[in-house]
């Protein structure tokens, strides 16, 4: 659900958390009684001078105030919406692969730079091509898709806006800091190098948005420092009333981040860091070592360059193990590497006084070169024989681009077909490898979603002990609610779903109200499900019907699917065959 704020600016952030809590969707998660929602509105209705705070709660205090002043920001909610959703979806979900894809397929621009960076020299281990977020998270880990997801959110976010200018070197030196963390990693024996990365990006989250968000408040903290005589924490603290380090914790709870990140943004403020004992502990050391060699090799004299490391590996040496020449070479090696990346995160380092003084600290120049200095290897068309089926599919290496608003239909049919044909080769190149059958599914649906834009795509499975056809899992609009419905008999009634799996025919509804076929449209479905137009793709074997493919369209028109289009639906259709048969 969206917070009412997303309708009612004058709506602050205490009472949609009051809100949603109620409507959560897991009753676990809800007031446990009427009394319990009635006593936090109560609260909630007291004025603010009548409430006793002090120390931690003064803070708390100032983080929901300012929360609240964020909120009728109008990007902050649906901000706060997306990455809130997907950092709300456990890992340990049994359908915790379909839930993040639903959840970054909604956003079409999302889920097409997140797909090229996957397939850039970023991720160039992995080998091969990635066309579906499915196949990504089968790949890369549902950790590591969820932290990029959450890591562009952000930064297009805070990029697209006219105060991107001032913002530019507070974005690249998190990037910055993120890279680095990857890098010693290792040292710090933290195994997970994507999640050391986002970890140590969002230490600083709290300035970074307070940076965007409260921009004035934000030169007056700086001018105070530049005066002198007064600590950051002091200069925070006078002019927000919190300081940057509390306001990120605070926006990292509201995002339901993982304790993980959230600790990692704690400042280390010991004068020796102990060594850590806890793997939590030890992210923590990562991402502040990391954030102090940004800090130290964008702002420090190359003349005090020796120095300042001498001293950092003095206080850190207990916790990561690293002398002042491999702190040296770490910010030489993220140097380069920042230079093979921000590109493909679409970040702008041209211009920046930041990578200016971090490229004389390291020596290496910082060029201007375009997105394509990335090389990646491209592979031409190849033939697959897939189940009787002759299909020619081409493997690509980064993930078609959805057409811009006002483009012809030619080059819209034109993606359209792209997206498909990535995918069948997506999905080829699994067949012939060891996989888990509902991950090839998701990757089969996924591909028709994207393709040919429906407004859902579920696959259904039978029950043999009910004899029923069962709603399995999908992606699309209110997906969740319509798994729950679709389901009906097999026992057979002339209607289009039986004539499709008795007779394996494919079947395309262009308007269920036409008067040749509205008698064939079971009462169920037009209750229950209620699209204008669909289509069916029977998965049949040994000439029994074992499953259904199912797309639709609820606006815009009827579907509208042209022979080469649908050509590739049901090579689709034949490789989820052919992925039951091997599994069987």
């Amino acid at each position: 659900f969206k917070p009412p704020s997303h309708t009612n600016s004058d709506v602050d952030e205490r009472l949609d958390s009051i809100v949603l809590k109620a409507i959560a969707k897991d009753p676990n998660d809800r007031y446990v009684s009427a009394d319990s929602m009635y006593k936090a509105l109560e609260d909630y209705l007291k004025p603010a001078e009548d409430e006793a705070h002090s120390g931690s709660d003064n803070a708390q205090s100032t983080v929901e105030f300012l929360l609240r002043r964020m909120r009728h920001k109008s990007d902050f909610p649906a901000l706060s919406q997306a990455i809130g959703a997907i950092n709300k979806i456990s890992a340990d979900e049994g359908e915790s692969i379909s839930s993040l894809s639903n959840v970054i397929l909604k956003d079409f621009s999302l889920t097409n730079k997140l797909l090229k960076i996957v397939n850039a020299a970023y991720y160039g281990q992995f080998g091969g091509s990635i066309s579906t977020i499915s196949r990504a998270v089968v790949i890369l880990g549902f950790d590591a898709v969820r932290n990029v997801a959450i890591t562009l959110i952000l930064l297009e976010n805070l990029q697209n806006k006219p105060q991107a200018a001032k913002l530019k070197d507070e974005i690249i030196s998190t990037f910055f800091s993120g890279v680095i963390a990857k890098g010693i990693a290792g040292q710090g024996h933290v195994r997970d190098v994507e999640e050391a990365f986002v970890c140590a990006m969002f230490h600083n989250l709290g300035k970074l948005l307070a940076t965007f968000y409260f921009h004035e408040e934000s030169l007056e903290i700086h001018k105070l420092l530049e005066v002198g005589g007064i600590t950051e924490r002091k200069a925070e603290l006078s002019v927000l009333g919190v300081t940057y380090e509390d306001l990120g914790i605070g926006i990292a709870k509201a995002w339901s981040f993982p304790e993980k990140m959230i600790a990692s943004m704690r400042v280390i403020t010991d004068d020796k860091v102990r060594k850590p004992r806890t793997e939590i502990d030890r992210f923590q050391v990562l991402s502040g070592l990391s954030n102090e060699l940004c800090k130290i090799a964008s702002s420090t004299p190359l003349a005090e360059k020796g120095v300042r490391l001498k001293a950092l590996t003095m206080r850190f040496g207990d916790s990561i193990a690293m002398t002042e020449k491999q702190l040296s070479s770490a910010i030489d090696s993220a140097m380069k590497e920042f230079l093979r990346e921000y590109n493909i995160f679409e970040i702008d380092a041209r211009n920046s006084s930041l990578m200016k003084k971090i490229s004389q600290w390291s020596g290496i120049a910082v060029t201007t070169k375009d997105e394509k200095n990335i090389e990646v290897e491209s592979v031409g068309d190849k033939t697959e024989v897939l189940d009787g089926t002759l299909q020619r599919t081409v493997m690509r290496t980064e993930a078609p681009v959805v057409p811009v608003a006002g483009a012809s239909e030619e080059s819209i049919r034109e993606a359209a077909q792209d997206v498909l044909a990535a995918g069948i080769q997506d999905v080829t190149n699994v067949l012939v490898d060891d996989y888990k059958l509902n991950d090839l599914l998701r990757m089969i649906l996924e591909t028709m979603y994207r393709g040919m834009n429906f407004s859902r795509v579920l696959i259904c499975i039978k029950d043999a002990k009910q004899n029923t056809m069962n709603g399995r899992f999908g992606f699309g609009n209110d997906i969740d609610e319509v798994l729950k419905i679709f389901k009906f008999s097999l026992a057979y009634v002339p209607d289009v779903f039986h004539v499709s799996l008795d007779q394996g025919l494919d079947i395309l509804i262009a308007d269920v109200d036409a008067e040749n076929i509205k008698s064939r449209i079971p009462e169920w479905y037009r209750t229950n499900v209620g699209a204008q137009s669909f289509i069916l793709l029977p998965i049949r074997i040994n000439k029994g019907a074992v499953g259904m493919l199912y797309a639709d369209k609820v606006t815009d028109g009827e579907l509208v699917i042209q022979s080469k289009e649908l050509s590739m639906l049901k090579t689709l259709r034949n490789q989820a065959v052919l992925g039951i048969k091997q599994k069987l």
